[in-house]
């Protein structure tokens, strides 16, 4: 939420150079969603953070643990664990 709100913040200042860097920090969280389904990704993020959000319902996948392992790297690069 921090970087999202910098991001508004800037913008609406005025200060597009900050905005867009702030956005490019926040690019890899958005790629992450291509490492699953959305609800998979999200419940495993919130799991990571120590929010237990159950399980994805069939017929959704679980996340296998090489993308399980690439959104912990990208959670831990964004500072949110």
């Amino acid at each position: 939420p921090q970087l999202v709100a910098e991001i508004y913040t800037a913008f609406v200042a005025g200060d597009l150079a900050r905005a867009r860097q702030a956005q490019a920090r926040l690019a890899p969280l958005r790629i992450a969603f291509d490492l699953g389904t959305f609800p998979v990704v999200i419940k495993e993020a919130l799991a990571f953070m120590g929010i237990c959000s159950g399980r994805a319902k069939a017929p959704v996948k679980p996340m296998v643990d090489a993308r399980r392992a690439e959104l912990k790297l990208i959670l831990q690069n964004l500072g949110a664990l």
